[in-house]
């Protein structure tokens, strides 16, 4: 998929609609691949956790600005990035790349965006009940 990405780079521009799919696949994959690297216990590249992030900001930046407000798939890579987001601050501090209290604040940030995929995941459930 990562192949894929960089060869549609020169084709569409970085927010086309085919490019941030393309994002959220490559997000969902990561996601499986730290999963079974969790379940056999070996952890996470830093590289792995910084494009992981990095992808789902790029996503959610431009899911913000054409889809305001609630979103099954921006509570999806909400989700996804919550796990590698809380290790890459936990990173961060222990080797003094950012100041406690900028740590800090990124992590109330976090806890905010857990809150508002539980609050998502709770209004979509229950639309998909009324189906």
């Amino acid at each position: 998929l990562e192949a894929l990405f960089v060869e549609n780079l020169n084709l569409f521009h970085t927010n086309h609609h085919l490019l941030v799919n393309t994002k959220v696949q490559i997000i969902l994959e990561f996601g499986k691949l730290m999963e079974a690297q969790a379940q056999v216990g070996k952890s996470w590249s830093l590289k792995q956790v910084k494009r992981k992030v990095d992808l789902c900001c790029q996503v959610l930046d431009v899911m913000n600005r054409i889809e305001p407000g609630l979103s099954d798939i921006k509570s999806l890579v909400m989700y996804e990035m919550s796990a590698p987001k809380l290790m890459l601050l936990q990173y961060n501090l222990g080797t003094g790349k950012q100041e406690l209290m900028e740590v800090k604040q990124e992590m109330e940030n976090l806890i905010v965006t857990i809150k508002n995929v539980c609050n998502n995941h709770e209004v979509f459930e229950e639309g998909k009940d009324e189906k």
